[in-house]
């Protein structure tokens, strides 16, 4: 029996401003540093923003999970929750898929 497609989120980006955080492979240190910026640089903007994280966010990094842990958490309000972006060919993608993570 196959498994029902699960409903995708759709979001209206235009008058939201989104920042994307790409390939974080497990670098909690940098994950901050980029969320720090985006936190200054938001702050100036009125309404709720959006973050994106693209890629993979485990692997060759020594702290992969704090790097899960932090994506979990509640971000600041006037920040949308990280919204991941599914990579169909990623290893890391089909593996959590099989988890079903994703």
């Amino acid at each position: 029996m196959a498994r029902q497609p699960r409903p995708r989120l759709t979001l209206d980006i235009a008058a939201i401003p989104t920042y994307a955080i790409g390939d974080i492979h497990g670098r909690y240190d940098l994950l901050v540093k980029a969320e720090a910026a985006i936190l200054r640089d938001g702050g100036q903007l009125p309404g709720r923003k959006l973050i994106v994280t693209l890629g993979d966010y485990i692997d060759r990094g020594p702290e992969s999970s704090q790097v899960i842990d932090h994506l979990m958490e509640p971000p600041p309000g006037w920040i949308r929750p990280h919204l991941p972006c599914r990579q169909s060919r990623s290893r890391h993608a089909r593996l959590y898929r099989r988890l079903d993570l994703l």
